[in-house]
């Protein structure tokens, strides 16, 4: 069982710990600020301004840096490579008061060795450089200063090699450069990378939601909606789907194109400039499900009129009410093979409904019926 002298020298080694805080919004903000802090103590600090992030080159060297963790009982060395970039500038700025400086620090690559530059004084015309490494660079900086001094300062921090989010921001652009423009991508590939995003973007709003939302509500996020080069439009939705509510909105949007005489070819463009709108062939498939239900529903019948006699075999003696001189003589006009379906079929198909909704009174037996078109001119000057 460990003793109370233990438990008080593990306790030690954690607040001993450094703790590294780096204060950025960086690419949106070129300023950072690197802190080291113990015991919640600032030890020291560092105050960088991007001037130029550099890229990360193929076959890049690493530099390493010692960091020291104290304890109470020994000294820990901790080794830590760092990514060398080219092309990068960043000017440094630390110390209090009198003991202030500013640095600006350069590193290029020349036949594939990294060059590192200390440029310093009022006007920085004062330029130290090393072929070896950062900290080599940052001893002969402080030897200029004041030679034969023992003082040293980290090459990787001076040079801020350590900063995440400007590792991260090259990090991205060099994946950036590897990845097709959207306009060389097939819709497949698109689709992929809208969901990989929708997916981030789904994980950043939970963490999000927990620091503006009480812990008791319950926050969704049921959809996304973007575009890429104002050209292709993206809707994402999160969850399961809902088929009750999909059919019902396919249905609804089925009866409106029908009823508004809307043309497979109007719907495409309205459909393309409105997102929320289903896409053409959905509409089209439940069209034809709808169709293919009440086929079996109410089946169709084909019908060869030839001659006035066909036709009034066609009606029959049932629906005999329904025959008009001039309906009969511009059918005969127009004979051939046709379909119809039966009025009783479909009278035996509407009834159950009508009944349930209420339309229909028990009380009275009789149903009036009306027919008409759908709005057309079927008139004999046109011709069909």
């Amino acid at each position: 069982m460990p003793s109370n002298a233990e438990d008080s020298s593990d306790q030690e080694n954690v607040e001993n710990k450094i703790q590294i805080e780096e204060d950025s919004t960086y690419p949106l903000d070129n300023n950072i600020i690197y802190r080291e802090r113990m015991n919640k103590i600032t030890k020291r600090s560092f105050n960088y301004i991007i001037i130029k992030e550099g890229v990360y080159p193929n076959g890049m060297v690493l530099n390493k840096k010692n960091i020291l963790e104290t304890s109470n009982e020994n000294n820990k060395f901790q080794k830590k490579t760092y990514k060398i970039p080219h092309g990068y500038v960043v000017k440094t700025t630390w110390g209090r008061a009198a003991k202030k400086r500013t640095v600006c620090c350069e590193i290029d690559y020349i036949n594939a060795i990294p060059q590192f530059r200390i440029k310093y004084g009022s006007n920085f015309q004062h330029v130290i450089s090393s072929t070896k490494s950062a900290t080599d660079a940052a001893i002969k900086y402080e030897r200029s200063l004041k030679p034969g001094t023992k003082a040293k300062i980290s090459g990787p921090i001076l040079f801020g090699l350590q900063l995440d989010s400007v590792r991260k921001a090259r990090e991205s652009r060099k994946r950036g450069n590897l990845i097709k423009p959207a306009i060389n991508c097939t819709p497949s590939t698109l689709e992929k990378r809208a969901k990989k995003l929708a997916t981030k973007i789904q994980s950043n709003f939970k963490n999000d939601v927990k620091g503006v939302y009480h812990q008791s509500d319950r926050v969704i996020l049921n959809n996304i909606e973007f575009s890429v080069n104002k050209k292709d439009c993206f809707q994402v939705s999160y969850g399961p789907e809902n088929e009750i509510n999909k059919t019902h909105k396919l249905r609804s949007v089925v009866k409106a194109v029908d009823q508004g005489q809307i043309s497979r070819e109007s719907y495409r463009e309205l459909a393309a400039v409105e997102a929320n709108l289903p896409r053409e062939n959905s509409v089209s498939n439940e069209r034809i499900a709808i169709t293919d239900n009440m086929n079996q529903l109410i089946k169709i019948s084909l019908v060869d009129i030839n001659g006035r006699d066909k036709l009034e075999e066609a009606l029959g003696s049932d629906e005999s009410e329904f025959r008009n001189p001039e309906i009969t003589q511009e059918a005969i006009d127009i004979m051939g093979i046709g379909i119809y379906r039966s009025i009783k079929d479909i009278l035996k198909y509407i009834i159950p409904h009508l009944k349930e909704e209420k339309v229909l009174r028990l009380s009275d037996t009789t149903i009036h019926l009306r027919i008409s078109g759908d709005g057309r001119n079927v008139g004999r000057k046109i011709k069909h």
